[in-house]
């Protein structure tokens, strides 16, 4: 197999094997394609997209560049959640804690800033001391415990996702529905999950810019999920305008502090109580997604999810103090 040619049948807009896509990502992930040729390919289904599957050969490929993450031992229902990004997006932080309080086990597979949006873990490391370098038996002994737990793509988890996702960035390439869809879904499925809720931003400040391209989003995304027998629901919401206040990793957990403390934007925490709804309900807690709504409503009234979110971050190393005192928080 050459690399130029899968560039070149890519840039004519055929359809590429199974077998060709896993040689593909395998060599890349090995660094035997060099960045230029496989920027050459990104570009090329930029243009002209990829076929459901292709994306889930992508798929299965860049989990296989690392291991699984198994959590079967774990008690209790398992859902993620993950947003397509946009600007001042902290939701993840609050709908986390919030179904976790609710008695949903929440292992986050997270990722960091990519073009002009921000990152969770960006945001959580600007806590002093948090770490995101879990190991895999400290993230199941969390999720555990605490019902909350975050990682990021890492050398064992997704690795061939981490040199894409760089790769993506430096190409302007980031905006490709197959390329976010392959992204996202890999580091979901290398984890064991019975739920996933997708929060597909669309709007000027969202990748998918219009309403079309975020529904082709969202569904690539849920086909995906069901074909790996995954439960998942996908909401599209608007990012038209910075959600929230708070734009800027401190800035940001200082709003998720104040919202998770009901004094937050409105925008938010509706959009937040809603995710944790899904999650909850995906998790089944509660039958109806109606009772699954006032289950979130009732975690932030009555402050057990901001307490959850001050458990997480002590176990994470982090400063639980920099919730109430934000003088803790670095400077810009």
């Amino acid at each position: 197999m050459r690399t130029l040619d899968l560039i070149q049948r890519k840039r004519n807009g055929e359809e590429l094997a199974v077998e060709e896509i896993t040689w593909l990502v395998d060599s890349y992930t090995r660094g035997e394609i060099p960045d230029y040729q496989m920027a050459a390919f990104l570009m090329a289904v930029y243009f002209q997209n990829m076929t459901d599957h292709e994306v889930g050969a992508m798929v299965e490929a860049m989990i296989a560049s690392g291991e699984r993450l198994d959590l079967s031992m774990i008690e209790g229902p398992k859902v993620d959640k993950h947003s397509t990004g946009g600007v001042g997006d902290k939701t993840s932080l609050i709908a986390g804690p919030l179904a976790a309080a609710a008695g949903v086990k929440v292992p986050m597979v997270s990722g960091r800033a990519l073009g002009h949006t921000g990152g969770t873990l960006d945001k959580l490391e600007a806590i002093p001391g948090f770490r995101t370098d879990l190991t895999a038996d400290e993230f199941r002994q969390q999720l555990a415990e605490v019902g909350f737990a975050v990682i990021g793509q890492s050398d064992t988890l997704t690795p061939a996702d981490g040199k894409l996702y760089a790769l993506r960035d430096a190409t302007c390439t980031v905006e490709s529905t197959a390329l976010i869809a392959a992204s996202i879904m890999s580091k979901k499925l290398a984890v064991t999950l019975d739920g996933l809720v997708l929060d597909v931003k669309v709007g000027s400040g969202a990748f998918m810019k219009r309403q079309v391209d975020a529904r082709k989003l969202a569904q690539m995304m849920t086909t995906i999920a069901r074909r790996a027998d995954l439960r998942a629901q996908a909401l599209i919401t608007d990012m038209s305008q910075p959600l929230g206040f708070a734009i800027g990793n401190a800035l940001e957990i200082m709003e998720v502090s104040q919202t998770l403390q009901n004094a937050g934007p409105p925008d938010l925490t509706r959009i937040s109580l809603e995710l944790a709804a899904r999650m909850i309900h995906l998790g089944k807690i509660v039958p109806t997604i109606e009772e699954a709504r006032e289950v979130a409503q009732k975690k932030l009234l009555d402050g057990s999810g901001y307490q959850k979110l001050k458990q997480f971050i002590q176990a994470q190393g982090g400063n639980p103090q920099v919730l109430d005192r934000f003088d803790l928080l670095p400077n810009a």
